[in-house]
């Protein structure tokens, strides 16, 4: 999906789809307690045997001549993208799943990327672990896991134990929750767009510091 529009596309067409020859079938839809997408990657709860879903899914690789699906099962666990969701007792656990050939590919602390990237990367994973995870023994688990992770890429371990802890603190359901960004429209930003380069900082805190300047300028 290397255009712009690929997404989008792939998001209209899949939507056709499952509506189409998916939740509308006589006979599969019975089977279906759910059916969740993201763009092309389907996750189901079947009710039905598992000889009716071999059978839906040789159905659904009839249907189109280049649109075909890998399926990945199991009784009580199974893996849907970066999650692992395991059936328990009557509710449903989710925990981080990573592949084992998975290396640790997380930005160095030491990159020419600016400074609010490294600062903010290692907030944003411990978020996105609190997200998954679906208790706190869970995510400590993996909170500990990212720790050793970003030590490696050179960051410091006690900045992180702080952002682990901090991030403990949050409601779950808050982090789940949708939130809407508000626009203002009233407010005009000026843009200034460089090629980033090692001094990209020094050009921005120089801007920054004889910015008043310019305002003063009517001409600006």
């Amino acid at each position: 999906m290397g255009a712009n529009m690929a997404l989008a596309y792939a998001n209209m067409y899949m939507h056709q789809f499952e509506h189409t020859h998916v939740l509308k079938h006589p006979v599969y839809k019975q089977h279906i307690a759910m059916w969740q997408r993201y763009v092309d990657d389907m996750f189901l709860i079947w009710t039905g045997s598992e000889e009716t879903l071999s059978d839906f899914f040789i159905y659904l690789n009839g249907i189109h001549d280049t649109i075909k699906f890998t399926m990945t099962k199991g009784p009580l666990t199974v893996n849907y993208l970066d999650v692992q969701v395991t059936f328990s007792e009557g509710r449903f656990i989710t925990d981080l799943y990573k592949k084992l050939t998975d290396r640790n590919n997380l930005l160095r602390k030491d990159t020419f990327h600016p400074v609010g990237v490294t600062r903010g990367l290692p907030k944003s994973q411990f978020i996105r672990a609190r997200r998954i995870t679906s208790s706190n023994e869970l995510y400590d688990s993996q909170a500990k896991g990212l720790v050793q992770q970003f030590q490696e890429r050179g960051y410091e371990g006690k900045d992180l134990r702080a952002i682990r802890d901090e991030v403990m603190g949050i409601d779950r359901k808050e982090l789940l929750e949708t939130k809407k960004k508000e626009r203002n429209n009233k407010k005009q930003n000026t843009v200034c767009v460089t090629t980033f380069g090692p001094h990209s900082a020094f050009i921005r805190k120089t801007l920054l510091q004889h910015w008043p300047i310019l305002q003063r300028d009517k001409t600006f």
